[in-house]
This record gives structure tokens, sequence and C-alpha cells, in this order.
């Protein structure tokens, strides 16, 4: 998608590798010169919190099937209810985007793992949403 094209809604869920329970988020993108840069806010029904920074760096050209990105993050998450602080994280996965008609909306899929810098469980996340021109 081209730069100043539109912005990307999405729902993002987190889904913890351990006995916290899933969260679940909106996710806001906006177009930049390499492809899109955004943030997601995640909660949990018992309050916990992940805050994240989010790159979309496009890996090719828009071919006939979309486009493919290498989705990078960081960010805070407040996992653990005892803590002072909240712990950082960081996160890399992979996301795609395809046009749902020639200049219309595009629909996006993204998949990634989240890693706390300190301790505390990875994260997978998934998401998906639409860019509106």
């Amino acid at each position: 998608m081209a730069f100043g094209a539109g912005f990307f809604v999405g729902v993002r869920v987190g889904l913890p590798l351990g006995r916290l329970p899933p969260l679940l988020g909106v996710e806001l993108r906006f177009p930049v010169e390499f492809g899109w840069a955004g943030a997601s806010l995640l909660l949990a029904s018992d309050g916990r919190t992940l805050i994240l920074g989010e790159v979309d760096y496009a890996l090719g050209g828009v071919g006939a099937l979309g486009t493919s990105y290498a989705w990078l993050a960081g960010g805070l998450h407040f996992l653990d209810l005892r803590a002072a602080l909240p712990s950082m994280v960081a996160g890399v996965g992979l996301s795609h985007r395809i046009a749902v008609a020639d200049g219309g909306p595009e629909g996006g899929l993204a998949a990634g793992l989240l890693l706390p810098i300190a301790l505390g469980p990875p994260l997978v996340t998934l998401g998906g949403g639409w860019t509106f021109q």
C-alpha cells in the first residue's frame, strides 16, 4: 500500500504460554515509507495489560496475492499484578495484507511471538483487520 493511502484497524489476541488468561485488544496502524507503524493495547479480564509499538516492514513489492511484512514489536506488559513496574517485551512475526477489490479496502492477518526481556511466559499474538482508504 502506498504511503498516505489509509489506516489499518484490527483486533489482536494475545495467548500467553502459561497459566495466564488470554488478552484481547485493538491495533491501529498508519502507512510509513517502509510499510506500516502503529500501536496495540491488549487487556485481560483480570486487569493484565500489554502495550505494544509495532512496525510492519514490507518484504517485497505488491504482488497479485498482496504484500507480506516482517512484524517487529516492542512494548510493556503488566502480566505480574504483584510487580511494582511493568516488564519489557520484544517480538517478531509475519503479516500479510491482500486487497479485496482493486483500489478498495485491504484485509490483513498477522501472527507473532513476544518474548519478555525479563522473566515471564512468552506470548503468541494473532491479529486481523481492515485498511480503510
